[in-house]
């Protein structure tokens, strides 16, 4: 259902990154949004909770991501200031370092 509340006007930008750590490829996405205040940023996590009335969606996508990859070995974290933006970083459990190699050299076969 529409929100008849005016969404602010924000040239978001996005940079993602990818390392290794604690055994995990972690994935690490920032934007320049509105940013979260830092006693709302655990609860985003909880199913059903929305911080802001002004975003779509329903309260569960971030719950249920959270919950796919705590099982299997992952987590994802925030780290957020109002006005300055925020930045999750998603670690995905690997099972053998080998198989994927987040550094790749630039030689060829």
């Amino acid at each position: 259902m529409p929100s008849n509340t005016a969404r602010p006007s924000v040239d978001l930008k996005f940079i993602s990154n990818q390392f290794e750590q604690e055994g995990c490829l972690v994935v690490s996405i920032a934007d320049n949004g509105i940013g979260i205040v830092a006693s709302n940023q655990q609860s985003i996590f909880e199913k059903y909770q929305r911080i802001s009335t002004t975003a779509e969606g329903h309260g569960v996508g971030i719950y249920l991501v959270k919950g796919m990859l705590e099982r299997t070995g992952g987590k994802i974290t925030v780290e957020s200031r109002p006005e300055s933006g925020s930045e999750f970083k998603i670690y995905l459990k690997r099972k053998d370092s080998s198989l994927l190699d987040v550094n790749p050299s630039s030689k060829g076969p």
